[in-house]
């Protein structure tokens, strides 16, 4: 699957959770339901994935900053495709 088709899928997975479940609900509630629409297609990711940041000496891998762990992470042969959930999730 090259990087188009497996965008697609994603794109599709979380527009399937959207449809099934409507606007309103916790972003975790969303984030669970996508991880097994995604498991159900076999499309691969890691969940809350720490990112590394450094500030004025502080280190951390999302712990402190957990904006810096909200995403899913999809492997893809092209590279990485970063997914927000919060653009899933959207009640506007």
């Amino acid at each position: 699957m090259d990087i188009g088709e497996l965008t697609g899928e994603v794109i599709g997975a979380a527009i399937e959770v959207h449809k099934t479940l409507g606007p309103g609900l916790l972003e975790s509630t969303y984030e669970e339901c996508l991880c097994r629409e995604l498991e159900l297609r076999k499309i691969s990711y890691e969940r809350q994935k720490g990112l590394p940041i450094e500030y004025k000496g502080l280190k951390s891998l999302g712990v402190l900053f957990p904006a810096a762990c909200r995403e899913f992470v999809i492997p893809a042969k092209a590279g990485i495709q970063k997914i927000r959930l919060d653009s899933v999730s959207s009640t506007e």
